[in-house]
């Protein structure tokens, strides 16, 4: 069932999301049992992700520079 609350979400978003966009929209799920639905996600190929760099992330969400992963489908 979570899985799909998941999948619900990132079809409605036009762009990549962080992971912390997704515990934020999603409060009743804790963070663990959506990174676990992610990592289905992924591995069944239902989602896809990119790996921004440090500079980039420190452009889009003035962070203190970290690689970070994006999740979309």
């Amino acid at each position: 069932m979570s899985q799909e609350e998941v999948l619900e979400y990132l079809n409605t978003k036009k762009e990549p999301v962080r992971i912390s966009e997704i515990y934020q929209a999603l409060p009743g799920l804790s963070p663990r049992l959506i990174r676990r639905h992610i990592t289905q996600l992924l591995k069944y190929g239902e989602i896809n992700c990119i790996e921004i760099d440090r500079d980039e992330c420190k452009k889009r969400y003035k962070t203190f520079g970290r690689r970070m992963m994006l999740y979309y489908i």
